[in-house]
């Protein structure tokens, strides 16, 4: 698949502008798919992390708190097996413990719904990247507010350090410059594929650009959820690896 030694003419980088696809696929359409224990803080006693009202929602294996709440390690070792255990989660109270405070929560189960047509069809699309395959779609549901729909012009460059691209539809193009300044194109990227791993593992720019050779859809997870990618899609780290 490699281009190596393809020579174009240096051509003058355009304005990259992305033009943002509306995402009519709600959280709460999403929240109501999904079969998750809701936890949400009584009360607490020294507490270092949460505060009466706090919630975390457990859908295995993602914790997906309520806001711009931290995710205690305690926590997830009390509630997520439970939340995994399947049907018989008795709804109430319930205590949590262990570090240098104590909580009470209320656990709720909910979700569980038929999914949309249109959760259907994005998950679908999802199941169909190199990185999914194999993945149950019904896995993938939680990480559907993660991935953020942008669309690039032909001859746009893109910026692979803004987090991890997964291409959906048309062709982008790897490209590098030699030592005599010409550019050399390396790879060709289809839809399916997907770039901006080394700058995703390291937080450093990659050494060659990353062009759309023709007008592109994309679907982006920024650098900040990937963490949250990775929770739910474990074995993403290693796919990625490998790549």
């Amino acid at each position: 698949r490699a281009f190596a030694g393809t020579r174009t003419a240096p051509r003058e980088s355009r304005s990259v502008r992305y033009r943002m696809r509306g995402d009519s696929t709600k959280r709460a359409d999403i929240l109501n798919v999904m079969r998750r224990l809701v936890a949400t803080v009584g009360s607490q006693e020294g507490c270092p992390l949460y505060r009466a009202g706090d919630t975390l929602e457990f859908a295995p294996p993602a914790v997906l708190p309520r806001g711009p709440l931290p995710i205690c390690g305690t926590a997830v070792a009390t509630f997520q097996p439970l939340a995994a255990g399947g049907g018989g989660v008795a709804e109430g109270p319930a205590f949590c413990g262990g570090c240098t405070g104590r909580a009470w929560f209320r656990l709720k189960i909910e979700g569980n719904e038929e999914p949309s047509s249109e959760i259907r069809a994005r998950t679908s699309d999802l199941a169909k990247l190199g990185l999914f395959a194999g993945i149950p779609e019904s896995r993938l549901v939680p990480v559907l507010p993660l991935f953020r729909e942008i669309e690039a012009a032909a001859g746009q460059e893109l910026r692979s350090r803004s987090g991890l691209h997964f291409i959906r539809e048309g062709e982008c193009e790897v490209v590098a410059l030699d030592e005599s300044g010409h550019e050399n194109r390396l790879w060709l990227l289809r839809p399916g594929e997907c770039f901006g791993v080394v700058s995703l593992m390291t937080g450093e720019p990659a050494a060659a650009k990353v062009r759309a050779r023709t007008d592109t859809s994309l679907w982006v997870v920024a650098r900040a959820d990937f963490p949250r990618l990775s929770s739910a899609v474990p074995g993403i780290v290693l796919s990625l690896a490998q790549i």
